[in-house]
Formats: structure tokens, sequence, C-alpha cells
């Protein structure tokens, strides 16, 4: 666990891996002002053997980039779908 405060963050993104030769969306890319980019993947809840597909990842990037705009902090003007 480490703190990465908002204006530290400089946009979001989906990130993608390689998966038997097709790009797949897996978690959330946070790209960040001090060189650090960090990606997080969802965990599956309680009795789902199954992490959130790439439209529940958009969705939870586009929020994210709501709150980063709502909130004033300075990565969110650089941020772009």
């Amino acid at each position: 666990m480490f703190d990465l405060p908002w204006t530290h963050i400089r946009k979001f993104s989906v990130a993608t891996k390689d998966a038997r030769g097709q790009r797949v969306d897996f978690g959330v890319w946070i790209s960040t002002t001090v060189g650090e980019d960090v990606v997080v993947e969802p965990r599956p809840a309680l009795g789902r053997g199954f992490e959130g597909g790439p439209d529940k990842l958009a969705t939870i990037v586009r929020v994210l980039r709501a709150l980063q705009r709502e909130l004033g902090c300075r990565g969110a003007a650089a941020d772009q779908p």
C-alpha cells in the first residue's frame, strides 16, 4: 500500500496486455507526474471468479477522469480519452 495524491496523477487509461495473440484490457493505468506509473488490476468480488470486463474498466476510467476534473487537479486537462 502507498499514497498516491490526486495532484501527482497526470492521467488515467485502460491498461492492456497481450493474451494469446490478442490485446486485452486488464486494469487501470495511472500515469503520474513523478514518473512512476502504476497499473491497478481490479480484484474479483467474493464468489465471482472473474474480473470486470473491458466495458467496466472503461467506465471506471471515465469515472476517475471525471473525479479528477471535478476536484480541479492539475493533470486533468492533459487527460484525453
